[in-house]
């Protein structure tokens, strides 16, 4: 989906907004100024394409990109007051989405975008079981549980774990003494943006007969699949706020300014 659109303006803008709200005690900063170097990654995407580019798969690589800013965080080493020995439990899964959402971005970015939408199923699975683990412990401790057997893991997967059962474990939690982020946040991981991709995305991983033969506009799909990412992305770090320990307040607030040009985006040209 290509549009014409001056990027540096929009991220200039957004970082503008942002600055907007860094004031701190007596009138100061509260945080580090952010500096033209801080975005070189998209003035250099910006250089390579110019402003006549394809803003869906630019805001992809924005996103993708903030998964590997993050790589090097450090993790609270407790999830749920438990301790893994031998791994740290976000950093397992976060480490997951950061390598699934790496290959994703290289093939949108060369065009291959079956094969993209074909991963982005699994992003879509592993961000949903981190949203859940995160927002309750019982489903935290299901999904870590020692099954002894491959038929006692086979009877948990079918009984707790498997997407649909996700999905529908997630929709039971909306409204039990949560706050109205986390309602919002269970509507983006349960709604029908994310039931009308993970079908799509299906459909195209089982090679299923329609998907093969249909000639495809990936437009809409690309519009889904990257405002999911946004979101989810931006959730999943809310919900997980108090788990990270960013390098620097720079790298913290660097999602709030991709999300912005997202937005900025979505309703100032795709949906205008």
């Amino acid at each position: 989906m290509k549009k014409n659109i001056n990027i540096i303006k929009l991220l200039e803008e957004s970082i503008e907004e942002n600055e907007s709200h860094n004031i701190g005690l007596y009138g100061g900063k509260a945080f580090s100024e952010f500096k033209k170097e801080d975005f070189n990654f998209i003035f250099d995407y910006v250089e390579l394409n110019g402003n006549d580019l394809n803003v869906v798969e630019f805001v992809s690589f924005c996103t993708c990109k903030f998964w590997d800013i993050i790589s090097t965080i450090k993790y609270k080493e407790e999830f749920w007051g438990r301790k893994f020995i031998e791994f740290n439990f976000l950093e397992l899964l976060f480490s997951k989405a950061e390598n699934i959402l790496f290959s994703y971005n290289l093939l949108i970015q060369s065009k291959q975008y079956e094969q993209a939408f074909s991963i982005f199923r699994n992003y879509i699975e592993l961000s949903s079981i981190i949203f859940a683990c995160s927002l309750d412990k019982d489903f935290f401790e299901k999904y870590t549980s020692n099954t002894e057997t491959e038929q006692e893991d086979i009877e948990m997967w079918f009984k707790h774990l498997k997407p649909s059962k996700i999905s529908n474990f997630l929709k039971s939690r909306k409204g039990k003494d949560i706050n109205k982020i986390e309602n919002y946040s269970i509507d983006r991981f349960t709604g029908e943006q994310r039931a009308t991709l993970y079908k799509y995305t299906s459909e195209i991983s089982h090679s299923k007969f329609k998907s093969l033969k249909n000639n495809k506009d990936f437009n809409e799909m690309m519009v889904f699949s990257t405002d999911f990412l946004v979101n989810s992305t931006l959730l999943i770090h809310i919900i997980n706020y108090d788990n990270l320990n960013y390098n620097s307040d720079k790298d913290e607030r660097k999602l709030q300014i991709i999300v912005n040009l997202w937005i900025k985006i979505l309703y100032g040209h795709i949906l205008k």
